[in-house]
């Protein structure tokens, strides 16, 4: 016959008859224990398997250390917590440098400091290697910036790179020269990996690695090679408009879409990008326009929305903050230097003469670079 044991406390006598027991076994079958549970050189098991505890965690006065909101991941053998940073988050703009443009049949290689905080604007000289007239321009997260496809001359083809440090606010040298010479490019920026430069009737476009200055060239959509493209970019894609042609570009693959409801815009008008899942794009074209603008939806390219304009603006020279987007100078039947800012919240567009491009005598389609910080542990997307 089987026996069978049954206690409902066990207790280590020495501690003395007056001490609660160490072990309670519960009617649940669980057992409650009064002190630390050492099992030597053993292993503590849970179903046969190693039992293994959350790797430390800290509060959000820990700062960079923190693990609020952050995601349990294993390598396959040690588990780890990782902060994904959203992209909105991810780089804290706080200046802009409208770089190069053009008046008449002049380029240049002046550069602007635009600081956000104060709206406010400043001519810091030339620091460009070389000039441009129809321009874009990148940084990496050293805040290199990049001014691609600059010839030293007005409305000429080159594959030269123009560089410089925005910390130190001096001239960089050249950069790796592109693949194909180009003119009256835009870039589809992809945060911190590559700037995808497009333009001058080249379907294919030049692919400069942010990360080690490397330059590959990618297939094109069979449409996405005119001048004067417009072009955008945010989390997931990158987008593009030029003549009637309008596609999305899906970082993740490299792969074009049609865009079936895009913006009226020929290329020749430019893009407010931002930050925040969405961009202002001009909806005519011809080289300036005084139509509204259309707020996209930086995933599904849709309308979210008409944006009116203080007067006639074209060849913008754009670039974005948090709150705000920024304009130093643009055309309007002359190419000068007036400056603006829409609004992110109210989605509302204005003049700003603090804001005016200054130290040439106009910059239209000029490049403008951001500066700014990266949050800890974000690299780019």
């Amino acid at each position: 016959m089987a026996s069978e044991l049954r206690v409902d406390q066990l207790k280590y006598t020495a501690a003395g008859s007056s001490t609660n027991p160490n072990i309670s076994l519960n009617t649940d079958g669980s057992c409650t224990f009064g002190g630390n549970i050492d099992i030597g050189n053993n292993n503590l098991l849970v179903n046969g398997q190693p039992f293994s505890t959350l790797p430390p965690q800290f509060p959000e006065s820990a700062g960079d250390q923190s693990t609020v909101g952050a995601t349990l991941k294993s390598d396959g053998v040690n588990a780890y917590w990782e902060n994904i940073v959203p992209f909105a988050e991810g780089f804290q703009i706080t200046r802009g440098y409208p770089a190069a443009g053009y008046r008449g049949g002049a380029a240049w290689r002046n550069i602007n400091r635009c600081t956000h905080a104060t709206f406010s604007n400043t001519n810091i000289g030339d620091r460009l290697d070389q000039s441009d007239a129809y321009t874009a321009g990148a940084q990496n997260s050293a805040m290199r910036a990049y001014v691609y496809c600059t010839p030293n001359n007005w409305n000429a083809n080159s594959n030269y790179v123009s560089t410089f440090s925005m910390v130190t606010e001096s001239n960089a040298g050249a950069g790796t020269r592109m693949s194909t010479s180009r003119n009256r490019t835009s870039i589809m920026k992809r945060d911190f990996k590559y700037a995808y430069v497009c333009g001058d009737s080249n379907d294919s476009p030049d692919r400069f690695d942010l990360t080690n200055d490397s330059v590959q060239t990618v297939g094109g959509s069979g449409g996405s090679g005119g001048s004067n493209p417009a072009c955008g970019y945010g989390e997931t894609k990158g987008w593009y408009k030029q003549g009637g042609n309008g596609y999305s570009f899906d970082w993740a693959t490299q792969s074009w879409s049609g865009w079936s409801s895009n913006p009226g815009t020929d290329g020749t008008n430019k893009t407010w990008n931002s930050r925040l899942g969405y961009s202002y794009w001009n909806t005519a074209g011809g080289y300036r326009t005084n139509s509204a603008m259309s707020r996209r939806d930086d995933v599904t390219g849709s309308n979210l929305g008409s944006v009116g304009k203080p007067g006639t603006t074209g060849e913008e020279t754009f670039h974005t903050g948090m709150t705000h987007g920024f304009m130093n100078g643009m055309y309007d039947g002359g190419q000068n230097n007036t400056g603006g800012q829409v609004n992110f919240s109210t989605h509302s567009f204005g003049w700003n003469g603090s804001l005016n491009s200054q130290g040439t005598p106009g910059r239209a389609s000029g490049a403008a670079i951001e500066y700014g910080t990266l949050a800890s542990g974000y690299t780019g997307i």
